[in-house]
């Protein structure tokens, strides 16, 4: 590199280099900002419903027993067979 003079090829492309890194952090600067005064003070993030037992009951085609049975236990294996079929299996640790 110093014998056969790249630094001074380094520093003709630095110019370029320096160039190209200024286009490239002013435009994101601006669509940050953009952003930031678009978007300040709205909070578009909502909490989600609470979910019924009976649509977990509908979706998963689970029984009763067997849903009170995860949702009092606190460790719970929860098992699908070939036919879609959940079970579980839980223990009090």
């Amino acid at each position: 590199m110093i014998t056969l003079e790249g630094f001074h090829a380094f520093l003709d492309e630095l110019p370029f280099f320096l160039l190209v890194t200024a286009c490239i952090v002013g435009t994101l600067s601006i669509w940050a900002f953009y952003n930031f005064m678009r978007f300040k003070g709205v909070d578009r993030r909502k909490p989600l419903a609470p979910v019924k037992q009976s649509d977990i009951l509908d979706t998963f085609s689970i029984s009763e027993t067997d849903l009170e049975l995860a949702l009092s236990s606190k460790v719970s294996v929860i098992l699908i067979d070939d036919d879609d079929k959940i079970t579980v299996s839980s223990s009090n640790i």
